[in-house]
């Protein structure tokens, strides 16, 4: 989080716009007219969703989007204005205030770590307001508090602030020297300038006309597999062997595979390819794609199965042939909303779209699959099970990812996870299990 009031424009300010807020708390008035939002406004809607609002708003908290709160009112929202004063001030926002240090208390939850960034403001009158604001701050969320003071000298009012207010960490330097450290550290990390954003269309020239505002947009609440790499660190930057290496055995001890590894390493560099994968695909193509006919897969999967893996697979082997997209784990959207992110790469490509959907409740897939009925959808839900497959009578289109695994499979996996092993004992105990296998099919 960022408390921030009036700013002169600096060079490298911009450099403001490539760190993920979560949330900006603003106590310049003017701050979309003339302020620090006017200046960062653009570039961050290229980064991310951005959320601009007044304190008497209800907050919006995304996992990919920043909210930029007006906390003493927007010049630009007569009815946002608030009282002169730091005392009738804070009377006047409290209600709304606690309610959105509340909500970030609660998106929060799973967090350790919540930083607030306080940037000493350059007009000494902003001070009262951003200590009051402050301390509602720590009462409600406790974050890790860094205050960034200026180099000039402070006033004697600003000293007596300053020595009450009880930071984890003091920073004393330009906020330009820290827009410029931001600029060394990430450089183009967030940026990919001039990239194509790329899809299957159906004129075949693979230019759906997405812009970085609308890839933010898509961002938000969908992964969506663009024919070229969009998780590059910039234009030149390129993920390492080490960083690579260290997502494989994130994998292997039961974790997730990054879309960017598929792209970097290539499917099959962690996981090992399942005899369903090729059934699925060969389903989906064949039924739906070519038919040019929505329809919905539901991919059953035992606990430990790879459901995720399989169901990741499924979709990077599609994505040359019609769009491809996994809706975030973590989204919080409406089925409307995320209705409409659907509707535009239909829009765009006039193609089937092919969506991942991993544990979601079934009423909402049912839901969402029938409010798509203006557009082409194949959906792809994985849903866990306990039951055996034997216990389960599946319908058309119905699949199950047992527990246990064939011989093609158990040699694939035997050989990834016998590269992971550091020791022969690890390795024969992995050829074992493999023998086992082989047995007990031919049992």
């Amino acid at each position: 989080m960022l408390c921030i009031s009036k700013q002169q424009r600096l060079k490298y300010m911009e450099a403001l716009a490539l760190i993920p807020w979560l949330c900006v708390f603003d106590f310049d008035e003017r701050g979309r007219v003339d302020g620090l939002l006017s200046m960062l406004e653009d570039k961050i809607k290229n980064q991310r969703q951005l959320y601009t609002c007044s304190w008497k708003d209800t907050p919006i908290l995304s996992h990919h989007g920043t909210q930029w709160c007006m906390l003493k009112g927007s010049s630009q929202e007569a009815d946002s204005k608030t009282p002169n004063g730091e005392k009738k001030w804070i009377q006047h926002i409290r209600q709304n205030f606690e309610r959105h240090l509340n909500e970030i208390a609660n998106f929060c939850d799973d967090y350790t770590n919540l930083k607030l960034i306080f940037i000493w403001p350059e007009e000494e009158g902003d001070v009262k307001y951003m200590h009051r604001a402050l301390m509602k701050i720590e009462e409600i969320l406790n974050p890790q508090i860094i205050i960034c003071f200026p180099l000039r000298h402070k006033t004697t009012q600003e000293e007596s602030y300053a020595n009450i207010m009880n930071p984890n960490f003091v920073v004393t330097c330009s906020l330009q020297e820290i827009c410029k450290c931001v600029i060394d550290r990430l450089g183009d990390r967030f940026s990919l300038r001039g990239f194509k954003y790329m899809l299957p269309t159906s004129d075949e020239k693979n230019l759906p006309k997405i812009d970085e505002p609308s890839a933010a947009e898509l961002r938000e609440d969908l992964e969506v597999l663009f024919l070229q790499n969009p998780y590059r660190k910039g234009n030149d930057g390129v993920y390492t062997t080490e960083e690579l290496e260290k997502e494989g055995d994130l994998f292997f001890q039961g974790g997730n595979i990054p879309w960017y590894v598929f792209y970097e390493a290539g499917a099959g560099h962690f996981d090992a390819e399942r005899d369903l994968t090729t059934v699925i695909v060969s389903k989906i193509k064949t039924s739906f794609i070519d038919q040019f006919k929505s329809g919905k897969i539901i991919l059953y999967h035992a606990p430990g199965s790879g459901g995720t893996a399989i169901g990741q697979r499924i979709l990077w082997e599609l994505k040359s042939t019609t769009p491809c997209a996994q809706v975030k784990l973590n989204t919080r959207c409406s089925n409307q909303s995320l209705l409409q992110k659907i509707e535009t790469l239909f829009d765009k490509t006039n193609l089937p779209i092919v969506l991942l959907i991993d544990g979601e409740d079934q009423q909402r897939i049912t839901h969402l699959y029938k409010l798509a009925d203006r557009i082409v959808v194949i959906l792809i839900y994985l849903r866990r099970s306990t039951r055996e497959a034997s216990e389960t009578i599946f319908r058309e289109n119905e699949y199950f990812l047992p527990g246990n695994v064939s011989i093609t499979e158990a040699s694939k996996l035997g050989t990834k996870f016998s590269s992971r092993c550091d020791t022969s004992e690890k390795k024969d105990q992995i050829d074992e299990l493999v023998q086992n296998v082989r047995s007990k099919a031919k049992g």
